[in-house]
């Protein structure tokens, strides 16, 4: 997982440099969680968290603007107004499907300006996909892995924009 935030991060700062409009902000990935408050996450959620959400919090703590205006949470962020609002997102989007619980959906990610939300699958059949709403289901990530990589591709092709 390391080496695609590394890709990442590369690539976001190239995305600055060409970004001549400054269409988006670019930011880079927080430092790591501290372990004591990454060790209180993890009791306080009392679920089984996959393990690749605890090793992306051990590489970067958030992300702001990781895509476009959509913040990778930090662990703060799980008791902030960037839940809150993740969470109305979230109810707003399980009105219109019976496949999940709420409490089987952790918010990973929400956008600053818009109603993209991504949530981690904690619960149920699906245990560690992350899924992407936006008025409905956008896309399925098998992994949070996956999911980086593939925001990492919608990356990419903005960056073909920006070139264009």
């Amino acid at each position: 997982m390391k080496k695609i935030i590394e890709e990442y991060t590369n690539l976001k700062q190239r995305m600055d440099e060409v970004d001549t409009d400054k269409l988006w902000e670019y930011y880079m990935p927080n430092s790591p969680a501290d372990q004591d408050i990454l060790k209180d996450f993890i009791s306080e959620l009392g679920e089984e968290i996959p393990k690749e959400l605890i090793e992306l919090y051990q590489i970067a703590n958030g992300w702001n603007c990781f895509y476009q205006m959509v913040d990778l949470f930090s662990l703060d962020d799980y008791h902030s107004d960037k839940m809150d609002y993740a969470k109305t997102l979230l109810v707003t989007e399980l009105e219109y499907q019976d496949e999940f619980k709420i409490n089987e959906l952790l918010p990973i990610a929400v956008s600053r300006d818009d109603m993209d939300l991504f949530v981690l699958v904690v619960g149920g059949n699906s245990i560690g996909q992350v899924i992407w709403f936006a008025g409905g289901v956008i896309e399925r990530f098998d992994s949070i892995k996956s999911f980086l990589s593939g925001m990492m591709g919608y990356s990419k092709a903005d960056m073909k924009d920006l070139l264009s």
